[in-house]
């Protein structure tokens, strides 16, 4: 059975998915860290590493945006950014703290 040559879409749809992947990591280990009742500054904490970690993501969600050559390009990767924002919302939502926008967050740093 031939292979199926790789692509330029077919490597932004592995990246796409590889940093889906990386963000509902970050999304279980901050709700895994929250439940933490031994820990009471844990929220906090999760917190403050799941910002970091979805800036990061969005940094590189940013990056293939600007590769992005085709509407379905950039429509696969504004779907990942809406996916990062929704993670990072519900997050702050969580602990009770009023998200912002991963662009806002990656500016301050």
């Amino acid at each position: 059975m031939p292979s199926v040559p790789w692509t330029p879409l077919k490597s932004k749809f592995h990246k796409v998915d590889t940093i889906r992947a990386m963000a509902l990591e970050v999304q279980q280990a901050f709700d895994e860290a929250r439940a933490d009742a031994d820990r009471p500054s844990a929220a906090s904490k999760a917190l403050i590493k799941l910002r970091s970690e979805c800036v990061r993501l969005y940094q590189m969600q940013q990056e293939l945006a600007g590769q992005a050559q085709t509407a379905q390009e950039t429509e696969l990767v504004m779907a990942l950014l809406e996916d990062l924002e929704q993670i990072s919302r519900k997050a702050h939502e969580a602990v009770g703290f009023t998200p912002a926008p991963l662009a806002q967050l990656s500016a301050l740093q």
